[in-house]
C-alpha cells in the first residue's frame, strides 16, 4: 500500500468508535495544505453537546507540523480536532438531518466554509419551514448562510466553488448555481450530482444517462456515465487556450482499449468549446499491483489539475475485494491506496474523494480488516476466513469480525503532502 495507513477520523474525542454510521467525505481543495475532512454522521458521541438525535455535519481539521504527515503510522493516536457545523450562527445546534457536504478551497484560496442540505428550520433567518435547502457555514466567520432562498421544493446536493462564493445545487430536477451571501439562484440545466472546479469556472453534473459539463459558459455533453468530477481549466507553458478534463464512470465503452464488461473510469478532456479533445481509460490494466482491469472501477476524482499532469483515483470492487488506486497521468503510474474485502452485504471501500493535488484521500468504509494488503479470504460454511497476514478467523464469527457495525470515514496522505 502507498502512502500511510488510512485513519479513521470519525471517532469520539477519546478515541471510542462512533456510536453511529459516518459517511460521504468531503475533502478541502486547499492546494497542497488538505486541512480539512467534513463528513456526515448518525452519531452522537463525536463532540460534546450532541442531543438532537439526528445527522449532523463534522469537520476534521488536519494538525500542523510533522503530526499532520504521520497520521497512518504505527501507534499513531488519533490526532486533530473535530467540530459540528451544522449549526447555527449562534451556535444552536439543528432542529432536523442534515447531509451531502462540500468543502471549499482552491490552489489560490484556504478553505474555510461547508455547503451542506439539512431539513432543519432554525439554521439560518429565511428558512421557516422543514423543506431541504443548501446552506453554506462559515467556519472562519462562525456565520451559517441560507443559499437556497426563494426555491419552492426542496435543494439537495450541493457542491461549492474554491473561493466560497457561489454554491451549485439540485432543485425541481434542475442543477441550479447561487452565490452564498446573496443573489438569486440560476438554471444551468436539467440534472443532478453537481461538482464545481476549484476555480469556479466549470461546473459538472449528471444529465440524464449521461454526463455533462459547462464551462466558461460553453456546454458539452461528455457521453454516458455519471459520478462526475472537473478540473481547473489547465493551461501549460506551450498552450494559449486552457484545457479541462472530466472523469466519470460508464459501462459504456468509449476506449479501443477498453474490454471489461464491468463500469470504467475515463477521463475526458476539452478545449474552451467544441466535443472533446482526448478520451483515457484510466482503469485499465496498468502495472499497478493487484489490478488486471476487470469488475466495476468507480470515479474517485481528479486533482484542480488533471489534463496532462495531474492524478486521478478509482475504487476497483471484483468479487468480494475492493481496492482503492491512483493514476498519474504525467508519469504513467498507478499504485495501491487501500484495500478492504466487499461482502456480506458490505461494499468495503466507497465514497472516495481526492485532495487539489492528491497529496490526500479522504474514503468511507466499515472494513476493519488490514487495509494495507489485498483481501484474498471468503468465509463460507465450514472454513475459517483468512485475513490478510495470513491470519485465520473461525466460524461463525469470522463473518463479522471483518466489519464495525457502523461506516467510518478514514484519511489517509502520500509521500510528498506538505503540513504548512
Amino acid at each position: 500500500m502507498f502512502g500511510t495507513y488510512p485513519l479513521n477520523i470519525s471517532v469520539a474525542p477519546n478515541g471510542a468508535a462512533a456510536n453511529g454510521n459516518s459517511s460521504h467525505p468531503a475533502i478541502s481543495g486547499d492546494n497542497r495544505q488538505t486541512r480539512y475532512v467534513a463528513f456526515q454522521s448518525d452519531a452522537s458521541n463525536l463532540v460534546a453537546g450532541d442531543t438532537n438525535g439526528v445527522t449532523d455535519i463534522f469537520v476534521w481539521s488536519r494538525p500542523k507540523g510533522s503530526q499532520g504527515l504521520k497520521l497512518g503510522d504505527t501507534g499513531a493516536k488519533v490526532l486533530g480536532s473535530l467540530q459540528r457545523v451544522s449549526v447555527a450562527s449562534d451556535g444552536t445546534q439543528a432542529n432536523g438531518p442534515s447531509s451531502w457536504p462540500s468543502f471549499d478551497g482552491s490552489i489560490q484560496k484556504g478553505a474555510h466554509c461547508v455547503a451542506f442540505q439539512s431539513d432543519a428550520s432554525n439554521l439560518a433567518p429565511g428558512d421557516t419551514d422543514n423543506v431541504t435547502d443548501v446552506f453554506v457555514r462559515d467556519i472562519k466567520a462562525g456565520k451559517t448562510y441560507l443559499v437556497s432562498r426563494g426555491i419552492a421544493g426542496p435543494a439537495t446536493q450541493p457542491d461549492i466553488a474554491g473561493d466560497c462564493s457561489k454554491v451549485a445545487f439540485v432543485a425541481n430536477g434542475k442543477v441550479m448555481v447561487a452565490g452564498v451571501k446573496s443573489g438569486a439562484a440560476k438554471v444551468i440545466g436539467a440534472g443532478s450530482d453537481p461538482d464545481y472546479s476549484l476555480d469556479g469556472r466549470a461546473i459538472a453534473w449528471q444529465a440524464g444517462n449521461n454526463v455533462a459539463f459547462i464551462r466558461d459558459g460553453k456546454k458539452s455533453i461528455v457521453g454516458p456515465g455519471s459520478n462526475p468530477t472537473v478540473t481547473d481549466a489547465e493551461r501549460l507553458h506551450n498552450m494559449k487556450t486552457p484545457n479541462w478534463g472530466v472523469s466519470f464512470e460508464t459501462p459504456a465503452k468509449l476506449s479501443s482499449k477498453d474490454h471489461n464488461p464491468g463500469i470504467d473510469t475515463y477521463l475526458r478532456v476539452y478545449g474552451p468549446k467544441g466535443g472533446p479533445k482526448r478520451t483515457d481509460l484510466i482503469s485499465y490494466a496498468q502495472s499497478g499491483p493487484h489490478f488486471n482491469g476487470l469488475g466495476d472501477n468507480r470515479n474517485g476524482g481528479i486533482t484542480a489539475y488533471g489534463t496532462n499532469r495531474g492524478i486521478l483515483s478509482y475504487i476497483h470492487t471484483q468479487g468480494d475485494v475492493t481496492d482503492a488506486y491512483y493514476w498519474n497521468q504525467h508519469t504513467g503510474n498507478a499504485d495501491d491506496i487501500a484495500h478492504a474485502a466487499a461482502e456480506n452485504g458490505q461494499p468495503g471501500i466507497t465514497e472516495m474523494v481526492t485532495s487539489a493535488r492528491a497529496d490526500f484521500y479522504a474514503f468511507t468504509s466499515s472494513y476493519i480488516g488490514d487495509m494495507s494488503l489485498p483481501f484474498t479470504g471468503t468465509p463460507f460454511p465450514g472454513h475459517g476466513t483468512k485475513l490478510p497476514g495470513g491470519i485465520s478467523l473461525p466460524q461463525p464469527a469470522a463473518a463479522g469480525a471483518l466489519f464495525a457495525p457502523y461506516s467510518s470515514v478514514y484519511f489517509k496522505g502520500l509521500p510528498g503532502g506538505e503540513a504548512l
